[in-house]
């Protein structure tokens, strides 16, 4: 007599499992079959990042900041595996930055200091632009102050890109502290 109901409350419980797993099963599909138009939505709402960080976000700004760079990071092998060439970035490919910018369908972000020093294009409106340099957060502020895009960067995104944002009615507040 025992081993009958125990089995019959296997049975149910085993039942019970199942359904609870097929609900589950099919509330994910859903959720997998909407998200592209939610998606596609988020991506859209974006037309730029202005990026501040360090050695994994950096797009060249260390780089740009020497007459003669001479970290091994801006020589061979790096930057093969995507740009087939040494990209001013210490990272063989792209940087997380770079995936987000392409998720969102944005253009790569230039350095600031190429911007700044005239080797690189000028950005537009719709562009973001990369202040994010090679040990921002480990360095002395002096260094910063002397050489680095810390100490003009935010100088910078105020008065000229701010100026050109409210223009054109478009200011967005992220999620980080500044």
């Amino acid at each position: 007599m025992t081993n009958s109901i125990h089995n019959k409350f296997l049975t149910a419980a085993s039942a019970s499992y199942h359904y609870q797993h097929r609900w589950t099963t099919i509330t994910l599909l859903l959720l997998i079959i909407a998200s592209p138009p939610l998606l596609t939505a988020a991506c859209s709402t974006y037309s730029s990042i202005f990026s501040f960080g360090d050695s994994l976000a950096d797009t060249g700004n260390l780089y740009f900041s020497s007459p003669q760079p001479s970290d091994k990071c801006f020589f061979p092998p790096y930057g093969q595996t995507y740009f087939h060439h040494p990209s001013e970035r210490c990272s063989d490919g792209r940087l997380i930055i770079d995936f987000i910018a392409e998720w969102l369908g944005i253009p790569m972000l230039k350095p600031y200091l190429g911007i700044k020093n005239g080797e690189m294009e000028d950005l537009s409106v719709n562009e973001g632009v990369n202040f994010a340099v090679i040990g921002a957060t480990a360095l002395e502020d002096s260094f910063f102050e002397e050489k680095g895009p810390s100490s003009c960067s935010l100088q910078f995104f105020q008065n000229r890109l701010m100026t050109k944002f409210i223009e054109k009615g478009g200011i967005y507040v992220s999620n980080f502290d500044l």
